[in-house]
């Protein structure tokens, strides 16, 4: 079993002229994410199970527009 989370705060600490205020999200970074695999090998092959999310992501440097959040499982048997 493996989990891994991360919660990202990056913010821009001096704004960008008039379009981007200080303190204003940094574009293309997700905030947060999260991540969970479930291994199984029982003698010389392993089977796998595998899940991911990922926030919604600024696409523009004054946060209008954004790319959706998202989810990915995987799985996989070698």
């Amino acid at each position: 079993l493996q989990l891994a989370a991360t919660w990202l705060y990056a913010r821009f600490r001096d704004g960008l002229g008039a379009g981007v205020p200080p303190g204003a999200r940094l574009p293309g970074i997700a905030p947060r994410l999260a991540q969970l695999r479930l291994q199984w090998r029982p003698g010389d092959w392993a089977l796998g199970v595998e899940a991911a999310a990922v926030d919604a992501v600024l696409a523009d440097d004054a946060g209008r527009a954004r790319a959706p959040g998202h989810g990915l499982l995987h799985l996989d048997i070698s």
